[in-house]
């Protein structure tokens, strides 16, 4: 399933769904017990396959909350790293956390880049039902 803009879109296998830079989105498979697949193509790319190597790396290595997030404070100290913003808050408002919020993360050590998890990263680990959260 994929909210786009608040208007959530259930996939079937074949169908595509093409979503502009800047526009809210999550994804997220709804099923407790089947899993789903699904390609993503970002263009340009930029540092996405590093921030989704972090991400799911530290679900796979179970250092997320019961819903497969990671701690507030990990997520901040990437929002301006990886250009990763959630639904919601203005974007002005969210970099501005990333900046102060990710600094104190990293002063209690929270870091950009995970290198051991990154290393441990196979494919995303289904939590609860959830792979993903976030508006990427």
């Amino acid at each position: 399933m994929v909210s786009l803009s608040g208007k959530v879109h259930t996939l079937i296998a074949g169908e595509k769904l093409v979503i502009p830079k800047g526009v809210p989105h999550r994804w997220w498979n709804h099923s407790l017990s089947e899993v789903a697949e699904m390609k993503v193509i970002f263009e340009p790319a930029l540092n996405t396959e590093t921030f989704l190597e972090q991400f799911y790396g530290l679900s796979n290595d179970d250092k997320t909350k019961k819903d497969g997030s990671p701690h507030f404070l990990q997520l901040m100290t990437w929002v301006n790293e990886y250009q990763v913003f959630i639904q919601g808050p203005p974007l002005q408002l969210q970099v501005l956390m990333g900046y102060i919020l990710g600094g104190i993360g990293r002063l209690l050590g929270f870091k950009n880049i995970i290198l051991n998890t990154a290393s441990s990263y196979n494919q995303p680990r289904i939590v609860a039902g959830v792979t993903s959260v976030l508006a990427i």
